[in-house]
């Protein structure tokens, strides 16, 4: 284990990964919705516990995934689209000093071609940076005192501030879901594979049939109550309730074959609390209530308190806060009051990006109830005049 060794792509990959999982989750969401996309949600959760590799079950399943899931695949694939569109959450990079990196290696002082992975890490690379480290302790300087002099189309609460994601060929399901993304949703393991795999095998052994296989039985385990009672909630079970349920619907199958149900005690597959849904119930998440300012994405900077480096600038007072913006108004002089008012207003006036056009605020304020926002605005316009001399 390299532990002094930087792992910058991979730690970057898996955060990347945490972030996807909410947007394949909601993916394999949609494909709840119709039988035909439920068909080819069926043949991907039998590629989950089939023995070996799970790259090799996922081959196996594309061509039945594909056929299975035609008829309302195009309007799903439109769906999915505007999901990649607007699943982003990599922020652009701001360098107050407008260097930019380049990969050199230190012994041949050539361009390096790639970081590598793993044990193909590269070691003998490193960052090269051009530019002037004097903007850089410039620009540290001034956030310490609420100067950030971030553009607004950097600020991380605006949504321009985060690059366009990868496209992706919708050209058939088998490109846009697979085995792999499910199994990472629900939060399987391979040791979880292996359980449900060496379970299916045993159970096909006891029904001892010529056409019952453990493919046949995963396919009746996934097609029947256990499964399609979370499916029709429009639900995906999570890794300990998917296990309750494979074990219970492997059990009916048995069951309605004349074998004993399979002797498999919960402990010593999960290990948390059981909490499947109850049949045909939807686990209803809270939708997010606007708050009636911007303290969602930025902190409020307190009178007599030093300003601390925040990723996000601190607010000097809450623009919908009408005894918060005066108090600030009469204890602030008119050089200060003039360059926080000229910022703010450029991102509410200018650029229209708060709030920003994704958050509840946004739906709130500028679309159902401009009322607030309005005064807002015309009460940072009068006290600039103000401010100016005007």
């Amino acid at each position: 284990m390299h532990l002094l060794i930087p792992q910058g792509p991979a730690v970057d990959a898996a955060v990347r990964l945490g972030a996807d999982n909410v947007r394949d989750r909601e993916v394999f969401r949609l494909m709840t919705g119709t039988a035909d996309a439920r068909r080819g949600l069926v043949h991907l959760l039998n590629a989950i516990v089939a023995p070996g590799p799970i790259e090799t079950a996922n081959s196996h399943a594309k061509i039945p995934l594909n056929s299975d899931f035609s008829a309302s695949y195009p309007a799903f694939a439109q769906k999915v689209q505007t999901l990649h569109k607007n699943s982003s959450s990599t922020l652009l990079d701001f360098n107050p000093s407008g260097s930019q990196g380049k990969l050199v290696n230190i012994v041949t002082a050539s361009p390096g071609a790639g970081w590598g992975s793993g044990p193909t890490l590269q070691s003998n690379l490193k960052i090269v940076w051009n530019g002037d480290v004097s903007q850089v302790t410039e620009h540290d300087r001034k956030r310490a005192i609420e100067e950030p002099k971030l553009q607004s189309k950097h600020q991380p609460s605006n949504p321009k501030a985060f690059a366009p994601p990868p496209g992706i060929s919708l050209h058939q399901p088998s490109n846009v879901v697979s085995a792999q993304q499910l199994a990472r949703v629900i939060g399987l393991t391979e040791g979880d594979r292996q359980f449900c795999a060496e379970l299916l095998a045993n159970a096909a052994k006891k029904i001892n049939k010529p056409k019952v296989t453990a493919a046949t039985i995963a396919r009746e385990v996934f097609s029947g109550p256990e499964f399609t009672a979370v499916v029709v909630a429009t639900q995906l079970p999570d890794r300990e309730d998917f296990k309750d349920r494979f074990v219970a619907g492997l059990n009916l199958v048995l069951k309605d074959n004349g074998v004993a149900p399979l002797d498999v005690e919960r402990k010593t597959y999960a290990s948390g609390p059981n909490v499947a849904l109850v049949p045909g119930k939807e686990d209803v998440e809270l939708p997010v209530t606007a708050t009636t300012a911007c303290v969602r994405c930025h902190d409020v900077q307190k009178p007599g308190v030093k300003p601390a480096v925040a990723p996000i600038p601190l607010l000097a007072f809450d623009p919908y806060d009408k005894e918060s913006r005066e108090t600030w108004a009469k204890a602030t002089d008119a050089s200060k009051r003039k360059q926080v008012l000229a910022r703010l207003q450029k991102r509410v006036g200018d650029d229209r990006d708060m709030p920003p056009e994704d958050s509840a605020e946004h739906d709130a304020f500028r679309v159902k109830n401009p009322a607030d926002f309005d005064a807002m605005k015309e009460w940072i316009a009068t006290e600039l005049k103000r401010a100016k001399g005007e």
